[in-house]
């Protein structure tokens, strides 16, 4: 006839047969009491056991080649989408791209890396860089980058990345432009990487004088 659950933490209803429970900071064990319409009781248990998350994964470089640190799976993915088949601990890659890696643990729970910018590959790689324009190009102090493919995207912004994939820049357009200040960046080779949410539109390179 009627049913309390004790604790009634991360219960959606403490008071009904069969009440949802949230997942709890660590493994609960639930008692429910049962009571008929005669007045008699009686109890049971059941205890919801929570596993740990694994670890987010982080991605290591050497030269064209990807590592993550150790899990159970492994899914590798560039910008936003599962690569077909990569599924091992390591990943070549073959393009300049953001990358993530998603593991999975014992438990089956997954976690995915923080992206990963890779910029190694040669300048024939680089793809539709006639998207925007960026004037004068190398950055003395700043230039000016042009969107100009005006209204087609939802939420354009432009990352920089240095040499060694490491974001040092993400703004968004307004008005179809961005002002690029070099302020404290060392002289050298930077990418750029123009994205319309996740999605990798173009690449490029950024010389900072």
């Amino acid at each position: 006839a009627t049913y309390v659950w004790s604790p009634s933490t991360y219960l959606d209803n403490a008071t009904i047969a069969n009440p949802t429970a949230t997942p709890p900071l660590g493994t609960t064990t639930y008692t429910v009491t049962g009571t008929d319409q005669y007045g008699c009781a009686n109890n049971t248990t059941v205890t919801i056991t929570v596993n740990p998350l694994p670890t987010q994964p982080t991605i290591s470089q050497n030269i064209n080649v990807l590592s993550s640190t150790t899990a159970t799976t492994y899914q590798w993915n560039m910008n936003g989408g599962a690569i077909n088949g990569a599924t091992n601990q390591t990943y070549t890659v073959t393009s300049n791209g953001i990358y993530t890696v998603t593991i999975t643990n014992i438990y089956g729970c997954s976690i995915t890396s923080a992206p990963y910018f890779f910029t190694n590959v040669g300048v024939n790689e680089l793809v539709n860089s006639n998207l925007i324009s960026i004037y004068p190009n190398p950055v003395v102090d700043e230039s000016t980058v042009i969107l100009n493919a005006v209204n087609t995207f939802q939420h354009p912004h432009l990352r920089v990345v240095d040499a060694w994939g490491r974001m040092v820049a993400d703004e968004s357009f307004t008005d179809n432009k961005i002002l690029v200040k070099k302020n404290a960046l060392a002289k050298g080779i930077y990418f750029y990487y123009l994205l319309d949410g996740e999605q990798m539109l173009a690449t490029g390179k950024l010389m900072m004088e």
